[in-house]
């Protein structure tokens, strides 16, 4: 699956304006395939994401 990287910038950014949590861009794209239908969980399925920040620059977040 391939995820377009718009996708994966504005799942970044979702998630440091809603939890404040300061991810690298490839520790968003798991997140940007889930909300933008990239992937869809068969039923039943737990699914979990792993965040990193470890590469990440703050400055980059407005």
């Amino acid at each position: 699956m391939v995820v377009p990287a718009q996708a994966i910038l504005d799942a970044r950014q979702r998630l440091w304006n809603e939890l404040r949590i300061c991810a690298e861009p490839g520790a968003a794209a798991p997140l940007a395939a889930l909300t933008g239908g990239g992937y869809v969980p068969r039923p039943g399925e737990r699914v979990a994401v792993i965040v990193c920040g470890g590469n990440s620059d703050p400055a980059t977040l407005a």
